[in-house]
């Protein structure tokens, strides 16, 4: 025996060990929300494509600026002739520079400029928006796996009541005090308990799978309660006047109403002559040093298409017509916003209003089996009346604890819906935009 015991140690230091050597963490990570949020954003690819997709905004910008700038290139040839004759020189070289600028008169360069610099904005404010809507998916998953785990917890007391209560009920068999149809019921009501047990420890394991890979973790982890979450106070009226002011959306929106009027200007251009500036150095030199020559030249030009087949009007129309569109398009974004931020504030006033009947309804709840189970003790009460009573227990607790979790899941829509709450994120970890991108 000794041999044994001597030789299990010596394995599990060897493996201790090796892990150690290999450094492999045993410990089990924790994580709150916060923490799980920034992992979130940090690792999520959805969250990197539209970055990226930014950055590519702000290279057309860059290319549009670019047509402001003359463009300046050089030149250079040189040749030599094998067979020579008298007037021709042996070799020519030749080499040049030329600068060249051309804009329409209504300066549509510059206004293309803006509308590049416009579309970096609004992709700016789409990978905002899709990052909050990211992020809060993460927020519902947290939630998920914390209702998972108090269901455990919930299921495991009723199993222990259950044990207890079938212990009493074969006690009370032994001195003919109930019938072997109560034992039954008992053991399968205990069975049922057991069963939801097992179901609630599988649902923790799925929802903290789903969690992880929302946050690109692996699936070892715990979390930790949230901290307390203060409910505003606000009207709302003022929830959806945050709303419309400060959801991504609507600003993007209104930035691509901007880029439509730049547009309509962009499509009248159309209707303003080219001017089209060039200025040219010509040098050429030969095997003759004493005849250079060299040439200064400066072009200016001017185009105007008189006729183009009803291009220039088509554009023109089309682009009055987006600007149309988008008009409809802002108010309708904006009823829904308006929808959205009501629908949560009625959600969040319902789980308000049921709390304190929540809390009221366990405390009866407990006192009410504890009632019932002294009864059952000395015989005042039967064992169908204590299934009862455990059942009015068990939902108590499972409503009540479903409720407080889903006040603060609503409290954070509220955010969510009012976009502020990926402000209120990037307050609290001092996450930078350069973080969103490729590590």
């Amino acid at each position: 025996m000794k041999k044994i015991s001597c030789l299990l140690i010596v394995l599990f230091s060897t493996a201790t060990l090796f892990a150690k050597d290999q450094g492999i963490n045993t410990k089990i990570s924790q994580y709150d929300l916060y923490s799980l949020l920034k992992k979130a954003a940090l690792n999520a690819d959805k969250v990197k494509h539209k970055f990226e997709e930014n950055n590519l905004a702000i290279a057309y910008r860059d290319i549009a600026r670019s047509a402001l700038f003359p463009q300046f290139s050089t030149y250079a040839s040189y040749a030599r002739f094998w067979k020579e004759t008298h007037e021709q020189s042996k070799w020519v070289s030749a080499w040049g520079a030329k600068i060249t600028q051309s804009f329409t008169l209504n300066g549509k360069e510059f206004i293309y400029y803006r509308i590049s610099e416009y579309n970096r904005k609004k992709t700016f404010y789409e990978l905002w928006r899709l990052t909050e809507t990211y992020l809060f998916e993460v927020v519902r998953a947290y939630y998920t796996v914390l209702k998972a785990q108090k269901a455990i917890e919930i299921t495991e007391a009723n199993v222990k009541r259950l044990v207890r209560h079938e212990e009493a009920v074969a006690d009370r068999l032994k001195v003919n005090e109930v019938s072997k149809t109560a034992l039954f019921r008992a053991k399968a009501e205990l069975s049922d308990a057991r069963t939801e047990n097992t179901r609630a420890r599988n649902e923790k394991r799925i929802a903290r799978a789903f969690l992880a890979r929302m946050v690109c973790i692996p699936n070892t982890f715990e979390i930790q309660e949230p901290e307390n979450i203060s409910v505003p106070s606000m009207s709302l009226d003022t929830w959806v006047k945050q709303g419309l002011e400060n959801r991504a959306e609507m600003v993007a929106l209104n930035i691509t109403d901007q880029m439509a009027s730049d547009q309509i200007s962009v499509a009248k251009g159309e209707y303003w002559p080219t001017i089209s500036l060039e200025g040219h150095y010509y040098d050429t030199e030969d095997d003759d040093p004493e005849n250079p020559d060299y040439n200064i030249s400066g072009i200016l030009s001017l185009n105007y298409y008189f006729f183009d087949g009803g291009r220039r009007k088509a554009e023109l129309t089309q682009a009055k017509i987006e600007k149309k569109r988008l008009r409809f398009l802002i108010q309708d974004t904006s009823r829904d916003i308006a929808l959205e931020i009501e629908t949560a504030f009625l959600e969040l006033n319902t789980h308000l209003s049921m709390l304190e009947a929540l809390k009221d309804q366990l405390k009866y709840s407990e006192e009410n089996y504890e009632a019932v189970s002294n009864q059952f003790k000395f015989g005042l009460a039967n064992s169908v009346d204590v299934m009862d009573a455990n059942t009015l227990l068990n939902t108590s607790e499972r409503k009540l604890a479903d409720a407080r979790y889903n006040i603060q899941l609503a409290t954070q829509k509220m955010d969510y819906e009012s976009g502020i709450f990926l402000k209120d994120f990037v307050k609290r970890t001092n996450l930078k935009y350069e973080d969103l991108g490729e590590k």
